[in-house]
């Protein structure tokens, strides 16, 4: 099967964490949070299908489960039996399918403003066809247009007052639209199917990462322990929806206590 692009930081003989990123982002979004693991972690940074630089053009290696084969295929060509795993958005999203069909390969499991997905068809329905509107806006408009429209929406509040923001903004004009809207039609909340029942039976360690100013994915953590007690949620009051980046030192110590607990 075709590979992905990825980026390392330490040494591979410690416990590698796999680190995934969120929509319109890259594996590189977290070499910070990656390179202070770097002592006593292998940190290994993917760039999903449609991003960064992972040239797949064919839609059908976009999908959710086909996204999850490339990334056991990276691990077994990597030669990393089990690992940590971290994902943030729509990378959170690919991180608990993962873990829910490949039990045996995550030690950890650290879901940064991610959800189960959608629970009920009509649901699944509508956001299908948000996200296919915001596709053909990808395929149609300026680049720079859709980027200051996304910015625009409420989850960014927070974000937007970051005071690297301009850098953050530019970094996604690295992506390829047309990739993205591939990436959104195939691997978008509106296709995936409802993880929630399968999260509930699961028993592998889990810490939710969620900030404070972003009471929908917070108001999802706190509806995922419900459901499985078994995970913890950590909320970071000061942030939003990219928690990582907008406090990574809060970010790291709940990661690190996440790493190092027993199972």
């Amino acid at each position: 099967m075709s590979t992905l692009y990825y980026d390392t930081t330490g040494n591979p003989n410690n416990p590698a964490i796999l680190f995934l990123h969120g929509f319109m982002g890259r594996g590189t979004d977290w070499r910070d949070i990656s390179t202070q693991l770097a002592d006593n972690f292998y940190g290994v940074m993917v760039d999903l299908p449609g991003h960064g630089q992972t040239t797949l053009d064919d839609h059908h290696l976009f999908t959710m489960e086909n996204s999850t084969k490339l990334l056991v295929n990276l691990l077994d060509t990597l030669g990393l039996p089990a690992v940590h795993l971290a994902g943030y958005s729509m990378g959170g999203r690919l991180a608990l399918y993962v873990a829910l069909h490949h039990l045996h390969r995550v030690k950890t499991l650290v879901l940064e403003s991610a959800s189960p997905g959608l629970k009920t068809a009509a649901e699944r329905h509508q956001r299908r066809a948000h996200d296919a509107h915001l596709a053909q806006k990808l395929e149609t408009i300026d680049f720079t247009q859709f980027l200051t429209e996304w910015y625009h929406l409420p989850l960014w509040d927070s974000l937007r007052e970051h005071p690297r923001f301009n850098e953050i903004r530019a970094k996604k004009l690295q992506n390829q639209p047309h990739l993205l809207a591939k990436s959104l039609r195939e691997m978008g909340t509106g296709v995936q199917p409802s993880l929630w029942e399968k999260w509930a039976a699961y028993r592998g360690k889990t810490v939710l990462i969620t900030g404070g100013r972003d009471s929908k994915f917070s108001h999802i953590a706190q509806e995922m322990v419900t459901r499985n007690p078994q995970a913890v949620h950590r909320l970071v009051p000061t942030c939003g929806h990219n928690v990582h980046v907008e406090n990574p030192a809060e970010f790291l110590h709940i990661l690190r206590a996440a790493l190092c607990s027993p199972p």
